[in-house]
C-alpha cells in the first residue's frame, strides 16, 4: 500500500484538479517532443522580464500578457514536472473542493501570474526567460497553510516487508518550505548559484496567502462538506 497526502480529503467536484494536471503533464509531453529534449521549453513561451519593458526587442515572442498564463504549462526537466504535479496533487483538491471549481480555476492562474510578476519586478533588464507552475503551486501552498494547517500529511508506504507510516501537521510542512526558500533559495539566487526563480515562488505564495486568508474571514456554506479520514481519497 502506498499513500502520500492529506489524511482529510474534503468531499467536492475534483473537475479543474483533473484537467490543470492533465494540461500540465501533456503540453511537457508535447514540448519534450517539440523541442527534442529537456531544457529547450524557455523557448517556446517562457515570461521575459525584459519584455514587459522593451517588447520591440522581443518581437518574435509570445505577447507579454499571454505569456503569464502560457509560461504555467511549459516544465524544464523531468524533476520540475515531477515535483511540480506531486505539490499539485498534494494541494489541489481540497482547495478546489472549499473555492469550487471556477473559483479555483481563476486562483490558480491568478497566483502563478502573481509568481511571474513578482520575478519581473526584481529582475527588470533580464532577457532570461522563466518558465513553470512553482508560482501558481507555491500559491496553492499558501492557502492551504491558512484553511487547513490543523491537517495532517501522512505517508505511507510498504518497504521490505514492512509497513512505514509517516505523519506530520501541513502547518510544519508549510513553515519548512518557508524556511527553505528564506534561508536556501534567496542566497542561492543573489550568489548565482541556482537557476531557481526564488521570487516567483514568494510571490506566489503571497498571493495565494492572502486571498485565502480573505476568504477564511467570510462563512462559506462549503464547510458542510464531509471528509475522509485516514488516507483514504476522495472520488466523484
Amino acid at each position: 500500500m502506498f499513500f502520500i497526502g492529506d489524511q482529510t480529503l474534503l468531499r467536492g467536484s475534483r473537475k479543474v484538479t483533473y484537467i490543470l494536471l492533465s494540461l500540465m503533464v501533456l503540453s511537457f509531453l508535447a514540448t519534450y517532443r517539440v523541442t527534442g529534449g529537456p531544457g529547450n521549453a524557455f523557448s517556446l513561451g517562457g515570461v521575459i522580464p525584459q519584455q514587459w519593458f522593451a517588447p520591440e526587442n522581443f518581437p518574435q515572442h509570445v505577447p507579454a500578457w499571454l505569456s503569464l498564463i502560457w509560461a504555467l504549462f511549459l516544465h524544464a526537466n523531468f524533476g520540475h514536472i515531477f515535483w511540480n504535479a506531486l505539490f499539485f496533487w498534494f494541494t489541489a483538491r481540497n482547495l478546489e473542493a472549499r473555492m469550487g471549481s471556477l473559483g479555483f480555476f481563476f486562483f490558480y492562474l491568478a497566483c502563478g501570474a502573481a509568481g511571474f510578476a513578482t520575478h519581473v519586478l526584481f529582475n527588470t533588464e533580464s532577457s532570461a526567460p522563466v518558465i513553470g507552475a512553482s508560482g501558481a503551486i507555491s500559491g496553492m501552498l499558501g492557502a492551504y497553510g491558512v484553511w487547513f494547517h490543523n491537517h495532517m500529511f501522512q505517508l505511507k508506504f510498504r518497504f521490505l516487508g514492512k509497513s512505514h507510516d509517516f505523519r506530520a501537521p501541513i502547518l510544519a510542512l508549510v513553515i519548512l518550505w518557508i524556511a527553505s526558500q528564506v534561508l536556501v533559495g534567496i542566497p542561492e539566487m543573489i550568489a548565482k548559484l541556482s537557476p531557481v526563480a526564488v521570487l516567483a515562488h514568494l510571490g506566489g505564495f503571497v498571493c495565494g496567502s492572502l486571498i485565502a486568508y480573505a476568504q477564511k474571514q467570510k462563512p462559506s456554506s462549503r464547510h458542510r462538506f464531509k471528509t475522509v479520514q485516514g488516507g483514504r481519497s476522495w472520488n466523484d
